[in-house]
């Protein structure tokens, strides 16, 4: 990921890395990133993909949701966009919303 960032000219603010099984967000690394978010310390967080950053959906989203409250960016490497379920409910009501009007 040093790499990667460096590839694309993140200045990098701290590294960590962690071996568990990603269903708990009280893990030491994702403490450390939140203290840093929370001290201003970092704009962006990069992860190799979505579900490293956590594997349990309602969590993930519920961090999803507190990244952008403190506006940082999440940045995934194997490009996947990372989404809010409110960011894909308002996708698909702009998206289907007329024919959803007709239905009802």
């Amino acid at each position: 990921m040093i790499d990667y960032a460096k590839a694309h000219g993140f200045l990098i603010a701290g590294v960590t890395s962690e071996h568990g099984s990603g269903l708990d967000f009280s893990r030491d690394g994702i403490k450390a990133v939140s203290h840093a978010i929370e001290m201003g310390e970092a704009d962006a967080l990069l992860v190799k993909e979505l579900s490293r950053l956590g594997r349990d959906v309602e969590e993930t989203d519920v961090y999803l949701h507190w990244l952008k409250k403190h506006n940082v960016t999440l940045i995934c490497a194997d490009g996947t966009v990372p989404q809010t379920y409110a960011d894909v409910l308002h996708r698909l009501i702009g998206k289907f919303g007329h024919s959803l009007e007709t239905r009802v």
